[in-house]
């Protein structure tokens, strides 16, 4: 079985190659979009199963998901990816026609502590678990791409702010206009 086979790795009912795994694990690193099976792999069956750690961090909003994809189902942990977000990126398309509809939460006084910062991302995540959805999970945000509308939340914990935008067509401005002000709410709730 796995155990004669030095060149695989076992998770449940599962197998796959090393390689594999490590190409899974710098994806991961890079997008903050992390395999079923790396989650498994990491959870040890008799001490903190797999079936009790994902439910927890979802309920503390430390894990997004799961959107379920083939293979496997793929999980978000943003906090843990190697990448940033920029607001002064061009929206995901190439078209001019777009307007950034934006909200700036800024803390003057008392700041919440910096891992609040990581749980809005989680909070921001949690309408876009769908499959197809092009999201792009960093270490200070999150960027979804649905439909033809862009929305994005990156937050600083030195500055102490959370932007949320949203490029959106005119066409759907009154939608877009909705979701910002939903967002920002569901935001403002959890902190």
């Amino acid at each position: 079985h796995v155990e004669s086979q030095p060149n695989l790795i076992s998770a449940g009912d599962e197998t796959i190659s090393k390689v594999k795994y490590a190409n899974l694990v710098s994806s991961f690193q890079r997008s903050g979009v992390v395999d079923e099976i790396i989650l498994r792999c990491r959870y040890n069956p008799q001490t903190f199963p797999y079936e009790v750690a994902v439910p927890l961090l979802r309920a503390f909003n430390l894990l997004c998901g799961p959107i379920h994809t083939a293979p496997r189902s793929t999980y978000i942990i943003p906090y843990l990816s190697l990448n940033t977000l920029d607001l002064d990126v061009k929206s995901m398309s190439n078209d001019d026609k777009y307007l950034q509809l934006r909200m700036d939460i800024k803390f003057i006084g008392l700041s919440p502590p910096s891992y609040a910062y990581n749980l809005v991302t989680c909070v921001f995540l949690t309408p876009f678990t769908h499959p197809g959805l092009d999201i792009k999970a960093a270490r200070n945000g999150a960027m979804v791409r649905h439909g033809v509308i862009v929305s994005r939340v990156v937050h600083d914990s030195v500055d102490r702010r959370i932007t949320v935008q949203v490029d959106t067509p005119v066409d759907v401005l009154d939608s877009s206009w909705r979701q910002l002000m939903d967002t920002t709410d569901s935001i403002i709730r959890h902190l």
